[in-house]
């Protein structure tokens, strides 16, 4: 696809820190009952979104609210919503008969009062007002807790259309069949089947180039993984190819928005183990206590799957009459980064911590050219709230999984990045900011608060 003027980069640039979230609309989707976990998330959202509006609302003097501090200065905006993303409900924790499922979220202002004194003095340049100032929150608004009761049920729809995989093999991967309804249509349409064949290839040949980049970091020894390994022999393999005879493809997955497909790709990490030493018996480059460990991680490693995802475009001749839209979310794309198809992983004293920890460590994650998910969302109310309902499918896993309301032992809370990148291409589409909207980008934005 050719953007006159605009080069791909600076189109995808141009996505990432200056869009407009408006009113988003997903499309219609066929409906299914949400499984109580998705119930429980949607739930949470609903609090959390119900507390940010109270917390916005308060305020710290006669003139000037939260919100609209946080309105002037989005990096603290996001910073504090992250914040109030990993709170942890206390009520509610059964399903109703009518199908609905609540939870209520309870907040102390101290504690607040205390985050937000943080968030300011991180900011001095920017939020010209003492923090000491938010102290005087729970005097001023005649409270000291404040709560929000968040609801769910199987008959209210989801925020945002997801990118949803459609279970698929080699054999029937480029199969029209896998594609439905207005998905079926966007890309008869708009593609046509010779640009749409064009970009499952390519999905799946960036799958496998990115599920080569994965096993080349896997360790065959604590202090060296398997791509130093092969390249110390005599005669290294051209590519990792050669460790990915088990490779199969698992899920493609069409976008109705945008010419986008993605393609999964999995391989058991025992096979790669299996192929290696058969490749180091062959080669001679390993002594026999080198074959013996590798014998060790083959039976350890049995049931681990290692999972990537592929992302294309069809071929610029195939796509007809694009919108700027289109031409946004194609540049994204493009710039899948390589963390799309992993899971991230936080630990901390308690879920509280280690929540808090996950949500600054996706904010801190890099979508392309410098730009991080936390830039993303700042500009955008929309966008940041996107993020926390995103945030609410973080799972408690491990041995702390049972244990995190009984005790100090550490828990690890774990969340799968996928959907955070089909939540940023969803965004991606909606556009760009009109240029009379936008500060200047070497200006910085400061509240004044003249009188506090």
């Amino acid at each position: 696809m050719s953007i006159p003027k605009i080069t791909a980069a600076a189109c995808l640039c141009l996505a990432l820190v200056g869009l407009t979230g408006g009113q988003s609309r997903p499309g219609s989707q066929p409906s299914r009952p949400p499984e109580p976990a998705q119930l429980l998330r949607s739930a949470r959202f609903d609090a959390i979104a119900k507390l940010i509006a109270r917390i916005e609302s308060l305020r710290i003097s006669p003139q000037y609210t939260v919100g609209a501090v946080l309105q002037q200065v989005p990096e603290a905006r996001v910073e504090l919503y992250l914040w109030v993303s990993a709170l942890r409900h206390t009520e509610g924790a059964i399903l109703p008969a009518d199908g609905t499922r609540r939870v209520t979220i309870h907040l102390d202002l101290a504690s607040l009062s205390g985050e937000l004194k943080r968030i300011c003095r991180r900011r001095p340049e920017q939020i010209k007002i003492a923090p000491e100032q938010f102290d005087k929150i729970g005097s001023l608004n005649k409270v000291w807790v404040i709560r929000a009761t968040g609801a769910a049920s199987a008959g209210r729809s989801q925020w945002r259309e997801r990118g949803r995989m459609v279970r698929v093999n080699q054999s029937n991967l480029m199969s029209i069949e896998h594609l439905k309804g207005s998905v079926r249509s966007y890309w008869v349409r708009r593609v046509g089947v010779a640009g749409r064949l064009a970009a499952v290839r390519a999905g799946r040949a960036d799958a496998m180039r990115r599920l080569s980049d994965r096993i080349r970091a896997v360790y065959v020894t604590p202090k060296m993984n398997l791509g130093d390994f092969v390249a110390g022999s005599a005669a290294p393999p051209e590519g990792m190819e050669v460790f990915l005879p088990a490779a199969r493809v698992t899920g493609i997955c069409y976008r109705r928005e945008a010419p986008v497909v993605s393609v999964e790709v999995q391989v058991p990490l025992r096979t790669v183990y299996l192929a290696l030493n058969s490749w180091t018996k062959t080669s001679g480059h390993a002594e026999a206590n080198m074959l013996e460990h590798l014998q060790q991680l083959i039976l350890q490693t049995s049931g681990k799957i290692i999972t990537e995802i592929g992302v294309a475009v069809p071929p610029a001749e195939h796509l007809k009459d694009s919108s700027i839209h289109e031409r946004l979310t194609v540049a994204a794309a493009q710039h899948a980064p390589s963390w799309i198809a992993l899971k991230k992983r936080a630990t901390g004293v308690d879920e509280l911590q280690a929540r808090r920890k996950l949500a600054k460590d996706i904010g801190r994650l890099e979508i392309a050219l410098g730009a991080t998910v936390a830039d993303f969302v700042a500009s955008d109310r929309d966008r940041c709230g996107a993020l926390v309902d995103y945030l609410q499918q973080g799972e408690l896993v491990g041995p702390g999984a049972q244990t995190a309301t009984e005790g100090p032992s550490k828990v690890t809370v774990e969340i799968p990045l996928k959907d955070l990148w089909d939540l940023i291409l969803f965004y991606v589409g909606k556009g760009p900011v009109p240029v009379a909207a936008s500060a200047p980008a070497t200006q910085k934005a400061t509240t004044t608060a003249p009188g506090l």
